[in-house]
């Protein structure tokens, strides 16, 4: 995986700490689609299903908005 900006700059990611993506199997581009369009990637929440359903019952939502978003983003 290769720096997604420039070291002097806010999010980059130094090509040691890349592991964080790696282990929740998240590619180079879905990273830049997701941060470059989180809005239209999850609407609401991000998270797996389980977090969201967690989120939303703490906030007395009655279903999990963007859970199929989520999944498709997230797997």
């Amino acid at each position: 995986m290769t720096s997604f900006c420039h070291d002097d700059k806010r999010g980059y990611i130094p090509s040691e700490s890349t592991k964080m993506l790696e282990q929740p199997g998240i590619n180079e581009d879905q990273w830049l689609t997701m941060t470059r369009q989180f809005e239209q990637c999850f609407s609401t929440f991000a998270g797996n299903e389980h977090q969201l359903r967690y989120a939303c019952e703490k906030l007395d939502y009655q279903r999990p908005s963007g859970l199929n978003r989520c999944k498709a983003a997230l797997g």
